[in-house]
């Protein structure tokens, strides 16, 4: 389709796309999936997709939001809400029936086979700038799937502020025991999420709108204080989505210095699929998880970094109780070439699953010479006499941290 003529809700798909991107990661975003049946046809405006879970995302947008007011605006509202509802419904059945694919900015051409992909969710995201309530017609579940509302700039909002798809997975489905009138109103959701934040996530026992907005403005000063610790929080969590967001990107000449063994590794250029696997080991944490994992972090780049000599590392284990089989291990350097480092951090990651007894895990090192990350992932780990006696020398004085997770 050419620029002049695309619709403004073309643009606003192109704009979700790239604002879900980040945090999200942008190989779980996918827009304008199709199949091909004796026609190309859309399945969905947008998929958020995590470990063969997805989200499904239908968008309807004006051309300019400021004309329409009052009825005429919840008569066209109503109107793309039964458009948006049918793409949905249609897309739901074509996941359960066929496979379909995408043309991905960064992966090429990515194939869903045939229920490869499990719908969780399901969005409508209308345009407009009033309260409008939907007509009672509209269903909150389809095929079993929950069937979520919100104007585009409320979801925008709530994307920015949850930043995983597990924690948008999770305010969906806390949301559903709303009531159906605030369920098909849209424009309400900063209410709603200052509630949602108010009570650490729960949305439990609400008999309607009233109750949430009385309980919102008797505690506003309360809820400005925790949006701004959370805010706060956040921060830590900019370096995990940085990491995963670069594992894209190939270090200009990454093969430079590096030995045979240690090149062959890597993906072919035109056919990299590993880094994907890796950035599902970072994008499946909740926000809390991101937040604590990179306050660690930022603590041993510190250490190093004020470090005196030369030459120096810092390491720290991580334990997940939302990953029990799983071990993380942060790193920090600066002195030495990136084949030594490979190897330190190959042998780091080795030992450290071969003391907390697991199969899999993640080293991240940071290498302060040459600003650049370097990520090993371990599947299936067999230890070896050598990793046991590294690992006795290395995490045996060393704490394991612990991470629970909270909202705020």
């Amino acid at each position: 389709m050419s620029d002049d003529k695309k619709q403004r809700t073309d643009w606003a798909e192109i704009y979700l796309e790239k604002f879900s991107s980040f945090p999200l990661t942008w190989e779980n975003v996918f827009r304008n999936t199709e199949y091909v049946d004796k026609t190309k046809k859309e399945v969905v405006d947008l998929l958020l997709v995590l470990r063969n879970e997805g989200i499904f995302i239908s968008l309807k947008c004006q051309e300019d939001p400021r004309k329409r007011k009052g009825e005429k605006l919840k008569k066209w509202i109503n109107k793309k809400t039964k458009e948006a509802l049918k793409q949905l419904k249609g897309g739901i059945r074509t996941c359960q029936t066929k496979g379909f694919w995408c043309e991905h900015p960064r992966r090429g051409k990515v194939f869903f086979r045939l229920k490869e992909i499990k719908i969780t969710q399901a969005i409508v995201l209308i345009e407009t700038l009033e309260v409008v309530r939907l007509a009672n017609e509209f269903t909150l579940e389809v095929e079993e799937i929950p069937i979520s509302y919100f104007s585009v700039n409320d979801f925008l909002n709530i994307l920015e502020e949850l930043r995983t798809i597990k924690d948008i997975q999770r305010y969906l489905s806390e949301r559903k025991y709303l009531p159906q009138e605030i369920l098909t109103t849209l424009g309400l959701e900063k209410t709603l999420y200052e509630y949602y934040i108010l009570n650490n996530g729960i949305f439990h026992n609400i008999s309607d709108l009233s109750q949430i907005v009385w309980e919102v403005k008797t505690n506003k000063k309360k809820i400005n204080e925790l949006i701004h610790i959370k805010h706060d929080m956040d921060k830590n969590s900019y370096i995990i989505e940085s990491i995963s967001d670069a594992l894209s990107k190939r270090l200009k000449g990454y093969k430079k210095g590096l030995d045979k063994e240690t090149s062959i590794r890597y993906d072919p250029p035109l056919n990299r699929k590993k880094y994907v696997l890796m950035q599902n080991e970072l994008c499946d944490l909740v926000l809390d998880e991101r937040r604590k994992i990179g306050e660690k972090f930022f603590e041993i780049m510190k250490k190093v970094e004020n470090d005196s000599n030369k030459s120096s590392i810092a390491y720290q284990v991580i334990s997940l109780d939302s990953k029990p089989n799983f071990q993380y291990v942060l790193s920090s350097s600066k002195g030495f070439g990136r084949q030594e480092l490979i190897n330190k951090s190959e042998v780091l990651i080795r030992a450290a699953l071969a003391e907390y007894n697991n199969e899999r895990g993640m080293i991240i090192t940071y290498n302060h010479d040459i600003d650049n990350f370097e990520v090993i992932l371990v599947d299936k780990f067999e230890k070896t006499g050598f990793d046991v006696k590294i690992a006795k020398q290395f995490f045996s004085q060393l704490k394991l941290e612990h991470i629970p997770i909270e909202l705020i």
